[in-house]
């Protein structure tokens, strides 16, 4: 379910840029025609749009749970933004109202049971049930960036979230079953492990994150296709004093326990990556349905690609 609430967060930047794509469109293109062929080009300024909205309105966009709504623009006004395009861009949001959510957000991410063994003497033979419950706390997004780039050999629209480091994203509630042959040492386990459980839920918090979605443009019969990567980069864990203690308890390291937990940044990242790349998928068509509604009326797109001009990447889509 993790990925659930992600989808929606990271579908936010491509609303914003839909609206200004479609409805603002010669304030973000450049269009010109040589040897019968035109060429739509678009260069940063969508991009720039974008994150400066992002800054003056939106910073920080908090994600929790039971939310239905997200408002990009609040009560900021064209006052609070010095752009043209980024004025357009408040305006085409205020005008389009808040973004409703397709569901309330979650809270519920991960129940699940795990068992730990493999204890040196005397606990040698005994078994540890754990039963782990991970709730959404926040998601703070910061920094919203867009850029035209090149990615696995293709023409891209990139789009990164960055997130404070630590964070604190998600709360953690833990409860262990202990199971040895000798009633002895299953009644000194369990009464151990009793002893530094936590009553209430911890604090588990996730150290420098970045949410990394690119959508690679391609043409198919004349449109422009989409496909999507997704890469969430972590660079650690924090490991909570409780998990300490339990580690202690039980004689194994604490990357042991987290790792049992499923707590790494390794198992996070494996895990959510590849369902993110499916439950996003509709982000692929939505920029480059987007896209193609800039191409004049009437033609088929022959290629699309990166140029660069200036030294600014541009995304120039060919038609005829």
């Amino acid at each position: 379910m993790l990925p659930e609430f992600v989808r929606r967060t990271a579908l936010l930047s491509v609303v914003a840029v839909a609206a200004a794509t479609a409805t603002g469109c010669s304030s973000f293109y450049t269009r010109s025609t040589s040897g019968g062929t035109t060429y739509t080009r678009f260069d940063d300024r969508i991009n720039d749009a974008l994150s400066e909205v992002f800054e003056a309105c939106t910073e920080p966009l908090d994600i929790e749970p039971f939310m239905t709504e997200i408002d990009l623009v609040g009560a900021c006004t064209t006052a609070d933004t010095a752009s043209a395009n980024a004025d357009l861009l408040v305006a085409l949001l205020t005008a389009n109202g808040p973004i409703p959510l397709s569901s309330p957000v979650e809270d519920d991410l991960l129940h699940e049971v795990t068992t730990v063994s493999g204890f040196p003497w005397p606990m040698q033979n005994c078994e540890v049930d754990f039963t782990v419950d991970i709730d959404l706390a926040r998601l703070r997004l910061l920094n919203l960036e867009t850029e035209w780039r090149t990615h696995s050999s293709q023409p891209s629209m990139h789009i990164d979230f960055d997130f404070n480091s630590p964070t604190h994203v998600v709360d953690v509630l833990l409860d262990a079953n202990v199971r040895c042959p000798s009633a002895i040492n299953d009644a000194t386990l369990q009464a151990a492990l009793d002893l530094v459980l936590p009553n209430d839920r911890i604090e588990i918090d996730l150290v420098g994150m970045d949410l990394d979605l690119d959508v690679m443009l391609a043409v198919s019969r004349g449109r422009l296709t989409g496909t999507l990567d997704t890469q969430l980069n972590i660079t650690d864990v924090d490991v909570h004093n409780v998990i300490v203690d339990i580690a202690n308890v039980l004689s194994i390291t604490e990357a042991e326990i987290m790792g049992a937990f499923g707590l790494t940044f390794a198992d996070l990242e494996a895990q959510i990556e590849p369902e993110l790349d499916v439950s996003l998928g509709d982000l692929a068509d939505t920029v480059a349905d987007t896209l193609m509604s800039s191409v004049p009326a009437g033609h088929t797109v022959t290629g699309v690609s990166i140029v660069s001009v200036g030294g600014v990447n541009n995304l120039r889509i060919a038609s005829r």
